[in-house]
């Protein structure tokens, strides 16, 4: 039986063609911005582009942990003081 790829794989591949665009211009978003919209006009490119990116968040909070020993609620946590209002 072959193996096909899931839509699960697919939605992370476009969040990653998303970050990589981000990436290769240093930060800035223009790029990345742009990958994302063709993503987004796509029929559920939204959804799936959320899926992906929710996805590859878990496997960084999960390595985080693995790398540090921080929770990844405890991370999140820490995110959320650092970005939170006030």
């Amino acid at each position: 039986m072959i193996n096909e790829p899931s839509d699960s794989d697919e939605n992370v591949r476009k969040a990653l063609a998303v970050l990589t665009a981000w990436l290769s211009e240093g930060g800035k978003f223009e790029f990345g911005l742009d990958q994302a919209e063709q993503i987004l006009a796509e029929p559920n490119g939204a959804r799936e582009l959320c899926s992906g990116l929710i996805s590859i968040a878990g496997v960084l909070l999960h390595e985080n942990e693995n790398q540090t020993g921080e929770l990844p609620h405890q991370a999140l946590q820490r995110l959320g003081l650092k970005y939170s209002e006030g």
